[in-house]
Formats: C-alpha cells, structure tokens, sequence
C-alpha cells in the first residue's frame, strides 16, 4: 500500500444548526506542517481539532480551511448600545468646537472603538462538538482515498522502473563473464611481457595483480543490487502507509551498487546498462519526493 502526498478531501454536514463545510489539501513538503483556517466560533477547539488532523496525516503540508454559513451572529457578537451614544455625544460636542460640519462619518469610527462591539464567549456543545469531529472525519477519509490512489499509481511506476533495473542488471550479468575473459587475457599479456622483460619487478607485478583482482569483480554489487531492488518491491507491498522515508534509503543503497558497478565496469557495453539503471532510478527519486 503506497500513499502520495498530495491529496484533496471535502466534507459539508449540518453542525448546530449551521452549515459548515470541511475541506482538506495536502501537498508534498519534506516536513510536516498543519495550516489550519477556523472561524471564530470554532477555536477552543483549534487543539482537539490539530491533534485529530496529526493522527491521520503523517508527512507533507496539509492546508485545512473550515467554514460556516447560517452563523448565529446575535449570539456571537453584543453591540454595547450605552458606549456608543457616550462616544458620540463626545465626539460630536469636540466637532462643534472645533467647527467640524461632517458628523455622519462619527458612527464608523464609533464602531472601531474599544468595547462597543464584543464577540461573546462561544462554547460548542458535546453534540455539536463529536458532529464536527465527524465531518473531519469523513474528510479525512476522503483525503485518505484520493491518496491511496494516486499511491497506486505511483506503486504500479515505481516496479515498471524497478523492472527496468533488473532488466540490464541481466544484461550485465550475462556481460559480466566475456568482460572477465578480455580482462584476463589483458593481463596476460602483460603478464608475459613483463616475464620477458629484463627488467621485471616482481613486487609491482603483485601489486597489479591484487589491484586487478579487487578491480575485476562486481558479483557482489550485482547480487546486493539484486537483493535492494527485491526489498524495495516487497516493502511496497507491505500494508503500512508510512514508506517514503524508508523507500527512500533503499534507493540510496540501489544507486550506491550501480555507481559502483559503473567504476568498475570498464566497459563499455556495460557502462550503456548501468546508464539506464542510472535513469530509471532518478525517476524513482523523484516520485519518492511524493509518497507519504
């Protein structure tokens, strides 16, 4: 099971009385981070509402913006009617002093003055409260679908390259032998010509052939790539969500075998195979950038 970063989710339900509509984007980010939009009357519950959205969304950015339509507003907000009217006798007794005509405009200013209008203690009740719990929830689930997927078709790319690799990792294999005997045949000659030389110098001569021998051998490389892409198809498959991170080691592990097949290599038929392995796992890096 393989889930992509990027996902929507939309839900809109009937909460008090009002209508409120949950929405949910998430996109790819290499850290987590909640950007939470609330109107007024929902935020004593802007905790309890963070940590439902952390339970279900592990990595990426995630932009959740609840609304409301229907809102009581007289029970949201108080006019004190007692400040406005002590305000404007003032204001309008200093305007008569100071022979200012246009007192109509007082009662805008009026209103942006401290303690005329007062929002009122709003507190969701238990019902209210576990029906909006609800409707994150079943955006959630819907985020949580529209992931999965697009996982699946990351997953069904990830083994086509995945494929890709073990295809000329093949190729190689079977290059491999006629690469060794042209390498030893290289060497022997060498080797006789230096027999045939007066001056041969038998330490060098075992220092080349050591050299050659560690130089020579890339069974080991073509076995562990073998065994790293076999992992990272199995781990694919696996039921847990989380994988980015870990999918992400075994690729480096992957491209730390193929560089070194390629620095070996020493031909180049081979080099050609290991290009292409070399291609199909950047665009392995890539899409990993977006999986959860």
């Amino acid at each position: 099971m393989v889930a992509s970063m990027t996902g929507f989710g939309r839900s809109t339900a009937r909460v008090g009385g009002k209508t409120v509509t949950v929405e949910i984007k998430s996109v790819n980010s290499k850290y987590f981070d909640i950007y939470l939009k609330l109107p007024q009357i929902f935020r004593s519950k802007e905790t309890e509402i963070r940590r439902q959205l952390s339970e279900k969304l592990y990595r990426g950015k995630a932009e959740v913006i609840i609304t409301t339509e229907d809102a009581d507003l007289e029970r949201a907000y108080t006019i004190n009617k007692t400040a406005i009217v002590s305000y404007y006798r003032q204001l309008k007794a200093i305007c008569k002093e100071l022979d200012i005509a246009h007192t109509d405009s007082l009662l805008p200013a009026i209103l942006r003055l401290p303690e005329v209008v007062s929002g009122t203690a709003f507190e969701l009740l238990d019902e209210e409260w576990q029906q909006l719990s609800n409707l994150i929830h079943q955006a959630l689930l819907e985020l949580e679908n529209y992931r999965l997927a697009e996982g699946n078709a990351l997953k069904s790319d990830f083994e086509h390259q995945i494929g890709i690799i073990l295809q000329y990792l093949q190729q190689v294999e079977l290059l491999a032998p006629q690469r060794l005997m042209q390498v030893k045949e290289r060497i022997t000659k060498t080797i006789d010509d230096w027999l045939l030389s007066e001056k041969a110098d038998m330490n060098r001569f075992e220092q080349e052939l050591i050299y050659y021998s560690e130089k020579l051998d890339i069974n080991e490389e073509l076995v562990r790539l073998k065994t790293h892409c076999q992992y990272f198809c199995e781990e694919l498959g696996t039921p847990r969500t989380e994988k980015g991170k870990k999918l992400g080691f075994i690729a480096q592990e992957i491209g730390r075998e193929i560089n070194t097949i390629g620095s070996k290599a020493n031909d180049a038929t081979i080099q050609v195979a290991v290009v292409q392995m070399k291609d199909a796992l950047e665009r392995i890096k890539e899409q990993l950038l977006n999986i959860v």
